[in-house]
């Protein structure tokens, strides 16, 4: 199971532990510590890289299909272009505004 606590409330959940078991307590400050590392710098950077060519690669799939509905004369709106782009309605929705 999965806690998200704010800083204040690990800290008072630390408190309790440490009076009720301290090896416990340990392994919670411990887990607290391994979360904190998570993922280094060279990760951060290569997973904005790889978001950003998605982000692009999906904008340049709107945009093609909007042109091929214009040229086709088919109506332009968040369904048709998903459709004929291959993208999901959201994506579509957030990247342009009709």
């Amino acid at each position: 199971m999965r806690l998200t606590f704010t800083e204040d409330e690990f800290y008072q959940y630390f408190e309790v532990l440490k009076i009720a078991d301290t090896d416990l307590a340990n392994d919670f400050l411990n887990k607290k510590i391994k979360a904190g590392e998570g993922r280094t710098a060279k990760k951060r950077e290569a997973a904005a890289k790889a978001t950003e060519a998605r982000t692009a690669k999906a904008k340049k799939k709107i945009e093609n299909a909007m042109n091929i509905l214009r040229m086709r004369g088919d109506k332009i709106n968040y369904n048709t272009i998903s459709k004929t782009a291959g993208v999901s309605y959201i994506t579509v929705k957030k990247y342009i505004t009709l």
